[in-house]
């Protein structure tokens, strides 16, 4: 069997066909599913629990380095659930 009668037979142009197909599918699906990140995250209210007393230092950092608008610290964490 020669190259050019491989290359013209059903099966190889089956093949040829289904791998395009399967190739512009999958480009498809992954582009439409695609979606950057939301421009208001930094809007998101954060609860910081610390049941800790020992790490208030820590709290107060996080507290500062957060980079969301309305940032809570508390230590009663069913408080924290029910609030937001």
């Amino acid at each position: 069997m020669t190259l050019e009668k491989f290359l013209k037979s059903k099966g190889s142009l089956l093949a040829v066909t289904i791998v395009l197909i399967y190739g512009i599918v999958i480009f498809a699906i992954y582009f439409t599913g695609y979606h950057a990140m939301p421009n208001s995250l930094n809007k998101l209210p954060v609860t910081v629990v610390n049941q800790d007393q020992k790490s208030k230092k820590l709290a107060r950092q996080l507290k500062r380095a957060l980079p969301f608008d309305t940032v809570k610290t508390t230590t009663n964490l069913s408080q924290a659930k029910k609030n937001n």
